[in-house]
C-alpha cells in the first residue's frame, strides 16, 4: 500500500538530502581529525581539535569563512521562516559561517528568509550571492541585484 507524500518535500527529497547531509558529515569529521594531527594556522587555515569546522581563507580577501557553508537554496525549501531561523541558527552554532544564495532561488524567497534569519547575527557570517546574467556589464538587473542585497540583509 502506497503512502501519501507531501508534494513540498517527497520521499526522494528526503534521500538525498540525508546523503548530502552523510556525506559533508563525513568530510567534516575527516577534515577535523586531520586539523587536529595538525598545527594550528597551518596552510593558510585555522584548526580546533575541539570538533569546531575548520574555516580557510576565502581567496585573496584574508577572511576566514568555514570549510562548508550553507546553500541558500534550501531555505526558500523550508515550510516556514521559523524553520529557516533555526536551520541558520544551528548552521552557526555548529561554526558555518559561509552562506551561498541567490535572488532566482524561489523568486527571492531564499534571500528574504537568509536576511531576516541573520537579523542580529549579521557579524557573524560570510554571505555570497549569485547572479546567473550579465557578467559583463552591470546592467539594471545587476543595479537592482545591488539594491536587493542591502535590502535582504538589513
Amino acid at each position: 500500500m502506497a503512502q501519501e507524500t507531501d508534494d513540498k518535500f517527497s520521499r526522494r527529497d528526503f534521500v538525498k538530502g540525508a546523503a548530502a547531509f552523510t556525506a559533508t558529515a563525513g568530510a567534516v569529521a575527516r577534515n577535523a581529525a586531520a586539523a587536529g594531527d595538525a598545527k594550528s594556522g597551518q596552510a593558510g587555515g585555522s584548526s580546533s581539535s575541539s570538533g569546531e569546522i575548520p574555516k580557510r581563507p576565502l581567496g585573496k580577501t584574508g577572511v576566514q569563512v568555514s570549510i562548508i557553508g550553507v546553500g541558500g537554496y534550501h531555505l526558500g525549501s523550508t515550510r516556514d521562516q521559523q524553520e529557516a531561523n533555526e536551520l541558520v541558527a544551528k548552521a552557526l552554532d555548529a561554526g558555518i559561517t559561509f552562506f551561498d544564495n541567490a535572488w532566482d532561488y524561489h523568486k527571492g524567497l531564499s534571500e528574504e528568509r537568509l536576511g531576516v534569519a541573520l537579523k542580529g547575527k549579521r557579524e557573524q557570517a560570510f554571505l555570497m550571492t549569485l547572479r546567473w546574467k550579465c557578467w559583463n556589464s552591470l546592467c539594471d538587473d545587476c543595479r537592482r541585484i545591488i539594491w536587493i542585497c542591502g535590502r535582504s540583509t538589513k
